[in-house]
Protein backbone atom coordinates (compact mmCIF):
# COMPACT_ATOMS: atom_id res chain seq x y z
CA UNK A 1 0.00 0.00 0.00
CA UNK A 2 2.96 2.37 1.28
CA UNK A 3 4.25 1.80 -2.53
CA UNK A 4 0.73 2.88 -4.48
CA UNK A 5 1.09 5.71 -1.95
CA UNK A 6 4.75 6.76 -3.08
CA UNK A 7 3.98 6.21 -6.70
CA UNK A 8 0.93 8.52 -6.76
CA UNK A 9 3.17 11.34 -4.48
CA UNK A 10 5.84 11.11 -7.58
CA UNK A 11 6.40 14.29 -9.39
CA UNK A 12 4.76 14.61 -12.58
CA UNK A 13 5.52 17.22 -15.73
CA UNK A 14 2.57 20.33 -16.09
CA UNK A 15 2.88 21.59 -18.99
CA UNK A 16 0.40 25.04 -19.61
CA UNK A 17 1.88 26.01 -22.67
CA UNK A 18 -1.14 27.30 -25.13
CA UNK A 19 0.41 25.26 -28.04
CA UNK A 20 0.95 21.59 -26.29
CA UNK A 21 -2.50 22.05 -24.81
CA UNK A 22 -4.52 22.84 -28.37
CA UNK A 23 -2.47 19.69 -29.73
CA UNK A 24 -3.41 17.66 -26.96
CA UNK A 25 -7.37 18.65 -27.28
CA UNK A 26 -7.08 18.10 -30.52
CA UNK A 27 -5.45 14.30 -30.79
CA UNK A 28 -8.04 13.60 -27.71
CA UNK A 29 -11.03 14.60 -29.76
CA UNK A 30 -9.76 12.70 -32.89
CA UNK A 31 -9.62 9.37 -30.54
CA UNK A 32 -12.65 9.85 -29.30
CA UNK A 33 -13.76 9.82 -32.89
CA UNK A 34 -12.31 7.06 -34.28
CA UNK A 35 -12.98 5.05 -31.25
CA UNK A 36 -16.26 5.78 -31.45
CA UNK A 37 -16.44 4.94 -35.39
CA UNK A 38 -14.52 1.88 -35.60
CA UNK A 39 -15.43 -0.03 -32.24
CA UNK A 40 -18.80 1.42 -32.14
CA UNK A 41 -19.26 0.91 -27.88
CA UNK A 42 -22.32 0.15 -25.57
CA UNK A 43 -24.24 -1.97 -28.57
CA UNK A 44 -24.26 0.61 -31.47
CA UNK A 45 -25.78 -0.55 -33.82
CA UNK A 46 -25.50 1.14 -37.38
CA UNK A 47 -26.90 0.31 -40.83
CA UNK A 48 -24.90 0.16 -43.73
CA UNK A 49 -27.04 3.29 -45.05
CA UNK A 50 -26.57 5.01 -42.18
CA UNK A 51 -22.42 5.03 -41.99
CA UNK A 52 -22.09 8.89 -42.86
CA UNK A 53 -24.27 10.20 -40.73
CA UNK A 54 -23.00 8.17 -37.82
CA UNK A 55 -19.62 9.39 -38.79
CA UNK A 56 -20.77 12.89 -38.83
CA UNK A 57 -22.13 12.14 -35.08
CA UNK A 58 -18.61 10.61 -34.26
CA UNK A 59 -17.46 13.59 -35.62
CA UNK A 60 -19.47 16.06 -33.32
CA UNK A 61 -18.60 14.32 -29.98
CA UNK A 62 -15.03 14.25 -31.31
CA UNK A 63 -15.64 17.79 -31.18
CA UNK A 64 -17.25 17.88 -27.84
CA UNK A 65 -14.12 16.64 -26.49
CA UNK A 66 -12.30 19.09 -28.51
CA UNK A 67 -13.78 22.11 -26.92
CA UNK A 68 -14.05 20.89 -23.57
CA UNK A 69 -10.45 20.30 -23.29
CA UNK A 70 -9.66 24.23 -24.65
CA UNK A 71 -12.11 25.14 -22.44
CA UNK A 72 -10.01 23.45 -19.12
CA UNK A 73 -7.18 24.75 -20.55
CA UNK A 74 -8.59 28.01 -20.10
CA UNK A 75 -9.52 27.62 -17.16
CA UNK A 76 -6.10 26.12 -15.97
CA UNK A 77 -4.04 29.51 -17.11
CA UNK A 78 -6.51 31.46 -15.73
CA UNK A 79 -5.59 30.08 -11.89
CA UNK A 80 -1.40 29.54 -12.38
CA UNK A 81 -1.53 29.28 -8.52
CA UNK A 82 -2.87 26.07 -8.55
CA UNK A 83 -2.28 24.14 -11.83
CA UNK A 84 1.67 24.95 -11.70
CA UNK A 85 4.34 22.40 -12.17
CA UNK A 86 5.95 22.66 -8.69
CA UNK A 87 3.98 20.69 -6.26
CA UNK A 88 2.10 18.73 -9.33
CA UNK A 89 2.08 15.14 -8.73
CA UNK A 90 0.35 12.14 -10.12
CA UNK A 91 -2.76 11.89 -8.16
CA UNK A 92 -3.00 15.59 -9.09
CA UNK A 93 -2.97 14.36 -13.02
CA UNK A 94 -5.41 11.58 -12.49
CA UNK A 95 -7.36 13.89 -10.65
CA UNK A 96 -7.36 16.65 -12.88
CA UNK A 97 -8.02 14.67 -15.81
CA UNK A 98 -10.95 12.60 -14.43
CA UNK A 99 -12.39 15.88 -13.54
CA UNK A 100 -12.09 17.14 -17.34
CA UNK A 101 -14.05 13.56 -17.98
CA UNK A 102 -16.64 14.84 -16.11
CA UNK A 103 -16.79 17.58 -18.05
CA UNK A 104 -16.77 15.85 -21.68
CA UNK A 105 -19.89 13.73 -19.93
CA UNK A 106 -21.24 16.50 -19.44
CA UNK A 107 -21.11 18.31 -22.63
CA UNK A 108 -21.59 15.44 -24.70
CA UNK A 109 -24.98 14.95 -22.98
CA UNK A 110 -25.76 18.30 -23.12
CA UNK A 111 -24.74 18.13 -27.08
CA UNK A 112 -27.19 15.23 -27.07
CA UNK A 113 -29.69 16.85 -25.61
CA UNK A 114 -30.14 19.91 -27.92
CA UNK A 115 -29.24 17.91 -31.16
CA UNK A 116 -30.56 14.92 -30.87
CA UNK A 117 -33.67 15.27 -27.64
CA UNK A 118 -32.12 13.14 -25.29
CA UNK A 119 -33.62 13.78 -21.85
CA UNK A 120 -32.01 15.35 -18.53
CA UNK A 121 -33.25 12.56 -16.17
CA UNK A 122 -30.43 11.25 -13.38
CA UNK A 123 -30.46 8.32 -15.44
CA UNK A 124 -29.32 9.58 -18.45
CA UNK A 125 -26.76 11.90 -16.63
CA UNK A 126 -25.65 8.55 -15.19
CA UNK A 127 -24.97 7.02 -18.49
CA UNK A 128 -23.18 9.94 -20.10
CA UNK A 129 -20.85 9.74 -17.39
CA UNK A 130 -20.58 5.70 -17.20
CA UNK A 131 -19.58 5.96 -20.57
CA UNK A 132 -17.77 8.70 -21.37
CA UNK A 133 -15.36 7.06 -18.41
CA UNK A 134 -15.50 3.85 -19.38
CA UNK A 135 -14.23 5.74 -22.58
CA UNK A 136 -11.77 7.39 -21.25
CA UNK A 137 -10.49 6.33 -17.56
CA UNK A 138 -8.02 3.24 -19.25
CA UNK A 139 -6.37 5.85 -21.79
CA UNK A 140 -6.07 8.37 -18.44
CA UNK A 141 -3.90 5.89 -16.19
CA UNK A 142 -2.09 4.01 -18.78
CA UNK A 143 -0.58 7.62 -20.05
CA UNK A 144 -0.34 8.80 -16.33
CA UNK A 145 1.55 5.73 -15.83
CA UNK A 146 3.71 5.45 -18.58
CA UNK A 147 4.92 8.73 -19.32
CA UNK A 148 5.75 9.45 -15.84
CA UNK A 149 8.33 5.99 -16.30
CA UNK A 150 9.64 6.93 -19.22
CA UNK A 151 10.30 10.60 -18.44
CA UNK A 152 11.99 9.49 -14.70
CA UNK A 153 13.96 6.91 -17.07
CA UNK A 154 15.16 9.35 -19.37
CA UNK A 155 16.44 12.09 -17.17
CA UNK A 156 17.35 9.99 -14.09
CA UNK A 157 20.14 8.62 -17.48
CA UNK A 158 20.52 12.04 -17.84
CA UNK A 159 21.75 13.39 -14.97
CA UNK A 160 24.00 10.65 -14.59
CA UNK A 161 26.17 11.60 -17.43
CA UNK A 162 25.85 14.90 -16.04
CA UNK A 163 27.56 13.85 -13.11
CA UNK A 164 30.26 12.04 -14.56
CA UNK A 165 31.19 15.36 -16.35
CA UNK A 166 30.89 17.75 -13.53
CA UNK A 167 33.04 15.24 -11.58
CA UNK A 168 35.25 14.68 -14.49
CA UNK A 169 36.17 18.32 -15.02
CA UNK A 170 35.20 20.21 -12.18
CA UNK A 171 36.52 20.29 -8.30
CA UNK A 172 34.02 18.26 -5.53
CA UNK A 173 33.95 21.42 -4.13
CA UNK A 174 33.40 23.85 -6.63
CA UNK A 175 34.94 27.25 -6.60
CA UNK A 176 35.90 28.30 -3.51
CA UNK A 177 33.71 31.09 -1.44
CA UNK A 178 34.96 34.77 -1.47
CA UNK A 179 36.68 34.40 -4.90
CA UNK A 180 36.71 35.44 -8.20
CA UNK A 181 35.84 38.97 -9.51
CA UNK A 182 33.27 41.35 -7.93
CA UNK A 183 29.87 41.28 -8.98
CA UNK A 184 27.74 44.46 -8.41
CA UNK A 185 23.57 44.23 -8.41
CA UNK A 186 21.92 47.01 -8.48
CA UNK A 187 18.05 47.08 -7.61
CA UNK A 188 15.24 49.58 -8.67
CA UNK A 189 15.14 51.51 -5.46
CA UNK A 190 17.66 54.76 -5.23
CA UNK A 191 21.28 53.30 -3.89
CA UNK A 192 20.06 49.63 -3.51
CA UNK A 193 22.93 46.92 -4.47
CA UNK A 194 24.35 43.73 -3.77
CA UNK A 195 28.05 43.64 -4.14
CA UNK A 196 29.55 40.33 -4.04
CA UNK A 197 32.16 37.72 -5.62
CA UNK A 198 31.36 36.13 -8.22
CA UNK A 199 31.90 32.52 -6.75
CA UNK A 200 30.12 33.36 -3.72
CA UNK A 201 26.73 33.99 -5.34
CA UNK A 202 24.48 30.79 -5.32
CA UNK A 203 21.43 31.30 -7.45
CA UNK A 204 18.62 34.20 -7.64
CA UNK A 205 14.85 33.82 -7.43
CA UNK A 206 12.02 35.85 -8.24
CA UNK A 207 9.60 37.09 -6.02
CA UNK A 208 6.82 38.64 -7.42
CA UNK A 209 8.16 42.19 -7.88
CA UNK A 210 11.31 41.41 -6.05
CA UNK A 211 14.47 39.15 -6.33
CA UNK A 212 16.18 37.38 -3.52
CA UNK A 213 19.63 36.80 -3.96
CA UNK A 214 20.94 33.72 -2.29
CA UNK A 215 25.33 33.48 -1.38
CA UNK A 216 27.69 31.74 0.70
CA UNK A 217 28.90 33.46 4.09
CA UNK A 218 31.30 31.26 5.87
CA UNK A 219 29.32 28.42 6.74
CA UNK A 220 25.54 29.55 6.08
CA UNK A 221 23.52 30.78 3.18
CA UNK A 222 22.62 34.21 3.52
CA UNK A 223 20.17 35.96 1.43
CA UNK A 224 18.96 39.83 -0.01
CA UNK A 225 15.94 41.00 -1.23
CA UNK A 226 16.23 43.83 -4.11
CA UNK A 227 13.45 45.44 -6.36
CA UNK A 228 13.56 44.63 -9.59
CA UNK A 229 12.55 41.60 -12.23
CA UNK A 230 15.02 38.12 -12.63
CA UNK A 231 15.28 39.82 -15.95
CA UNK A 232 16.68 42.33 -15.09
CA UNK A 233 19.19 40.28 -13.22
CA UNK A 234 20.06 38.15 -16.10
CA UNK A 235 20.89 41.17 -18.04
CA UNK A 236 23.26 42.52 -15.37
CA UNK A 237 24.89 38.92 -15.30
CA UNK A 238 25.20 38.63 -19.05
CA UNK A 239 28.87 39.10 -19.04
CA UNK A 240 29.37 36.57 -16.25
CA UNK A 241 28.66 32.85 -18.29
CA UNK A 242 28.50 30.92 -15.12
CA UNK A 243 24.92 32.43 -15.00
CA UNK A 244 22.15 30.72 -16.12
CA UNK A 245 18.41 31.46 -16.05
CA UNK A 246 17.43 27.45 -15.82
CA UNK A 247 13.47 28.14 -14.50
CA UNK A 248 11.32 31.02 -15.13
CA UNK A 249 11.45 31.89 -11.24
CA UNK A 250 15.70 30.44 -11.38
CA UNK A 251 18.96 32.07 -12.00
CA UNK A 252 21.64 30.00 -11.13
CA UNK A 253 25.37 29.92 -10.88
CA UNK A 254 26.38 27.06 -12.41
CA UNK A 255 30.29 26.70 -11.20
CA UNK A 256 28.34 26.12 -7.77
CA UNK A 257 26.70 23.06 -8.88
CA UNK A 258 27.70 19.51 -7.61
CA UNK A 259 25.67 17.28 -8.43
CA UNK A 260 21.71 16.80 -10.95
CA UNK A 261 19.20 14.56 -10.37
CA UNK A 262 16.21 14.03 -12.47
CA UNK A 263 13.02 12.67 -12.04
CA UNK A 264 9.87 13.02 -14.73
CA UNK A 265 9.66 16.62 -14.45
CA UNK A 266 13.61 16.87 -15.51
CA UNK A 267 16.76 18.34 -13.99
CA UNK A 268 17.23 19.37 -10.61
CA UNK A 269 20.53 21.36 -9.80
CA UNK A 270 21.79 20.70 -6.22
CA UNK A 271 24.20 23.38 -5.87
CA UNK A 272 27.57 23.63 -3.18
CA UNK A 273 26.29 25.06 0.69
CA UNK A 274 22.49 24.84 -0.49
CA UNK A 275 19.76 22.36 0.57
CA UNK A 276 17.51 22.88 -1.75
CA UNK A 277 17.52 22.09 -5.43
CA UNK A 278 16.93 24.17 -8.25
CA UNK A 279 14.42 23.32 -11.05
CA UNK A 280 15.40 22.92 -14.35
CA UNK A 281 13.04 24.04 -17.60
CA UNK A 282 12.64 20.95 -20.03
CA UNK A 283 12.94 23.35 -22.88
CA UNK A 284 16.34 24.16 -21.48
CA UNK A 285 17.97 20.67 -21.03
CA UNK A 286 20.00 20.61 -24.06
CA UNK A 287 21.44 24.19 -22.83
CA UNK A 288 22.14 22.77 -19.34
CA UNK A 289 24.04 19.67 -20.86
CA UNK A 290 25.98 22.21 -23.02
CA UNK A 291 26.84 24.66 -20.67
CA UNK A 292 27.51 22.12 -17.21
CA UNK A 293 31.15 21.67 -17.82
Amino acid sequence: MQAIINWFNKPYPFDGSWSRNFAQAAWAGLFVMLFLLVFKPFGTQIPAEYFWFYARVCFYFGLVTFGVLLLSALVMRALPGFFREEGWCIWKEILSSLAIISLIGYGNLIFAHFFYGQPLTGQVVWFWQKATFLIGLFPVLFMAYTKQHLLQKKFSAAAESLNVKIESHQPPAGPPAGTGPAITLSGDNQNETLTLPAGQILYLEAADNYVRVFYQQENSTGSTLLRSTLKNMEAQLSGHPQFFRCHRTFLVNLDRVVHVSGNAQGYKLHLEGCEITIPVSRSLNEEVNRRIK
